[in-house]
């Protein structure tokens, strides 16, 4: 099967699905008006992308932004029933181009994770990105030969 997939900026519009997703698979609680009107009065360059497919249903999110000297991958979620067919690379891809292209982010990136969630422990493993020793932050330095050997592994 051929996916044919979107990925853009949130919209106000999205705000259930996001909300569902987040709630059952992520650790932001509640995304919204307040929430977003939150990050970015507090000065963090939050972006909030979502990944859709072509009947415009949506597969997952991510946001991003910037706290102190580093740009931070804040959340990826990827619906379970979508998992496994590379839309998690796609979209990590699509967040680190735009981090990479705009210079008010820090080419220095850090993402959380759970302590027990191996299927992002192995994705971050597979795209370069190295983790402290209990394998819950992960950190990589952003660059042009970063990003092409993260799309050249991007398969549909």
């Amino acid at each position: 099967m051929i996916w044919k997939i979107k990925i853009r900026i949130a919209q106000l519009k999205d705000k259930n699905k996001i909300n569902s997703l987040a709630l059952k698979y992520s650790n932001l609680l509640e995304w919204g008006p307040k929430k977003f009107g939150l990050l970015t009065s507090l000065g963090l360059n939050t972006g909030f992308l979502v990944i859709e497919n072509s009947h415009k249903e949506i597969l997952g999110f991510a946001n991003y932004g910037t706290y102190k000297n580093h740009s931070i991958l804040d959340n990826i979620v990827i619906d379970p029933k979508y998992q496994g067919k590379n839309f998690g690379t796609i979209l990590i891809y699509d967040v680190l181009k735009r981090i990479l292209l705009n210079k008010e982010l820090s080419n220095n990136l850090i993402i959380k994770t759970k302590k027990d969630n191996l299927n992002m422990h192995n994705l971050l493993k597979n795209l370069s990105f190295i983790s402290d020793k209990n394998n819950t932050i992960w950190k990589l330095t952003l660059s042009e030969d970063v990003l092409l050997k993260i799309k050249s592994s991007i398969k549909l």
